[in-house]
């Protein structure tokens, strides 16, 4: 799918694209969504220039993700795309810069590109020429990532209340009521999510940040206004990459901490089973004892012998349990 976003009155909408015909200089960007073959041949002559394939956008060498070619600028970066879904990913992206146009070439469609889109069709952005869509796109991806960042400290806040607070409002106030907790394993699977997100956030910001650097080292050709923009958006991702840092070692520790309570609980199933067991050893012992078939036993032929023989059990069973309790273990 390609659209045209041409300019018009400092806004842009979108047209649909006519790749019959050189392409009119008021289109100022150009969006390719997984091309066919025919649609990347025919743009490819209409604009006199490379379009990378999906081959091509995916590679992870520096050289191949950031470079120049007849004077326009090839960058390829990594953003986060259905950060709300079970599923977070990454998808390569690669944009094209040239003095009058912006190219840019996806195979999946992130939601910052969908709220860019939006924003042009409603003409809520100011756009009179291709850098202005360069840093508005740009600027876009930096604001959903910051968006992203931040839901992902208020689920990771509401998972830390979840795992400590709880316990400790009832270790002071026992006869509390608590609210319902969910199985450990559903905790310990939104925290590996959230951990999930984070990770591709840090992706995208690290490769968002070479893209600005190598912009702003090789965007001579535009107005100093648009240096500044790219700038400032610099100075976002690395405020960013510092909070998705701290985000990333909060995940880690609520990890561990998960983990660890996991252990607590399986800990204190063999703590139980460790009790029930010591209390029955000594009645075992005693029952055995009075299994024994031998000939000349004092309370074999004893009247109380049988009450003797579950009072003994039942006594030796008890002082292991109340032993416990005044050591405190139970």
């Amino acid at each position: 799918m390609i659209k045209f976003h041409i300019a018009d009155k400092g806004t842009l909408y979108s047209g649909p694209p006519d790749l019959g015909h050189p392409v009119p200089p008021e289109v100022l960007w150009i969006d390719i969504c997984s091309p066919t073959k025919d649609e990347e041949a025919e743009l490819e002559k209409a604009l006199g220039l490379d379009i990378p394939t999906r081959e091509e956008i995916s590679e992870i060498e520096q050289t191949s993700r950031l470079y120049r070619s007849n004077g326009l600028l090839y960058m390829t970066a990594v953003i986060i795309a259905r950060a709300n879904s079970l599923a977070p990913t990454t998808v390569p992206v690669t944009f094209i810069a040239t003095p009058e146009r912006v190219i840019t070439v996806r195979y999946d469609t992130p939601t910052s590109f969908e709220i860019f889109q939006a924003r042009c069709e409603k003409r809520t952005v100011e756009i009179a020429s291709a850098s202005d869509v360069l840093t508005g796109l740009l600027g876009t991806i930096v604001d959903r990532a910051a968006d992203i960042l931040e839901l992902v400290g208020a689920d990771l806040e509401a998972l830390n209340r979840e795992i400590f607070l709880y316990t400790g409002a009832k270790a002071k106030n026992p006869n509390r009521k608590q609210p319902q907790r969910r199985n450990l394993e559903e905790v310990i699977g939104d925290v590996g999510r959230s951990h999930d997100v984070v990770f591709r956030i840090r992706e995208s910001l690290q490769s968002l940040e070479r893209l600005f650097v190598f912009l702003r080292n090789n965007g001579a050709p535009w107005p100093d206004e648009t240096e500044r923009q790219v700038a400032a958006l610099e100075e976002d991702v690395r405020s960013l990459s510092e909070f998705d840092g701290f985000l990333s070692n909060k995940v880690e520790f609520m990890l561990d901490a998960t983990l660890g309570l996991v252990g607590i609980q399986q800990n204190g199933i063999i703590k139980i089973f460790s009790v029930i067991a010591v209390v029955f050893m000594p009645p075992t012992l005693v029952a055995s004892i009075y299994g024994m078939n031998f000939e000349h036993m004092p309370e074999l032929r004893w009247l109380l012998g049988y009450p003797w023989a579950l009072f003994l059990m039942l006594l030796s069973a008890i002082c292991p349990y109340l032993f416990f309790r005044w050591r405190g273990w139970l």
